[in-house]
């Protein structure tokens, strides 16, 4: 059935407009003509072209099939009350799908399940996890990277105020290590190599591969609290038993476990941050062994000084209080 409509010709029985209106919003550049005629009222035929990237004879086509949705005064285009329907009907199931918990899955999956799963894959298989990160878009991982750096952290946090140390010295060391990590250390990635191979990279992409190589450090806090539950008290009091009876070192066990397990995740870190790097920047073994080498010298020299300053003054300030 051909459907002629004109505002001043003939009123159109409801099943008509119910036929128009599904012919017109199911294509799916008329939507998109719509949705602009709407965000821009009296918004020209030259500007509708641009935006929509068409040439005369389409969007001829296209606003012609159209006629009862829009209206046209001084060469400016606007939407009539039939468009303006369709346009609130395609907004409220837009934002039903978006409600929808089959949407809220998807998104959850997508967005979230399988990122976090590129994140621990880096951990294991980083070459190529990285690649697949990389590939994709680095920053889409910021979020979950940085909730992940922050949740470390702060569990850090925790296990200082828990463990009976020296709070301030610390946690300065705690905070000093996350605004290095997240500000200095990536600007001086980013400049070494803009500076040795003119290769000009995002600032944010390597703040965030920076937090996925942080990562390891959040096992070591999970495995940290498990192991210091009342539950697991005596198993651990007795595997450090028998561990001295079996291994005969001067040093208590309590000791050169702790030195053991912060070198291996040192080492587990620039391992992931090494592949991280030579697959973003595309480097040699050897020119990513120059950025972490001077990047890293840098990086220590000032967190020293810092926490140099910051014991000193804590000293001073021990020393003035009577």
């Amino acid at each position: 059935m051909v459907i002629c409509l004109n505002k001043e010709k003939k009123n159109l029985q409801a099943i008509d407009v119910e036929e128009l209106v599904l012919s017109t919003l199911g294509n799916a550049t008329r939507r998109e003509i719509l949705k602009l005629i709407k965000n821009n009222p009296n918004i020209t035929y030259t500007d509708i072209m641009k935006a929509m990237k068409l040439d005369t004879g389409t969007l001829n086509y296209h606003l012609s099939k159209m006629a009862d949705f829009i209206t046209k005064n001084d060469n400016k285009y606007q939407l009539s009350k039939l468009g303006r329907i369709a346009v609130d009907t395609i907004d409220f199931l837009h934002s039903q799908a978006l409600l929808s918990k089959e949407h809220v899955y998807f998104l959850f999956n997508n967005f979230v399940l399988l990122r976090l799963s590129d994140i621990f894959l880096a951990l294991v298989r980083p070459k190529l996890a990285f690649r697949k990160i990389t590939e994709s878009k680095v920053t889409n991982y910021f979020p979950l990277a940085f909730a992940l750096f922050a949740l470390t952290n702060l569990l850090s946090a925790i296990i200082i105020f828990t463990s009976g140390t020296n709070y301030t010295l610390a946690l300065a060391t705690n905070m000093i290590t996350f605004i290095l990590l997240v500000v200095f250390l990536p600007f001086l990635i980013v400049k070494t190599v803009e500076t040795l191979w003119q290769t000009k990279k995002s600032y944010l992409d390597v703040v965030t591969l920076l937090m996925i190589s942080y990562v390891p450090n959040l096992l070591y806090n999970i495995f940290y609290f498990v192991s210091n539950s009342p539950l697991l008290a005596n198993l651990k009091s007795e595997i450090a038993t028998q561990l001295n009876t079996l291994v005969s070192l001067d040093v208590p066990l309590a000791m050169w476990v702790p030195l053991f397990t912060s070198l291996f995740l040192f080492s587990w870190m620039v391992y992931v941050l090494f592949t991280a790097l030579r697959v973003y920047f595309n480097l040699s073994r050897g020119q990513t062994l120059i950025i972490l080498l001077f990047s890293g010298f840098l990086y220590f020299i000032v967190e020293a000084i810092i926490l140099m300053v910051i014991l000193l003054l804590s000293i001073a300030l021990s020393i003035s209080v009577p």
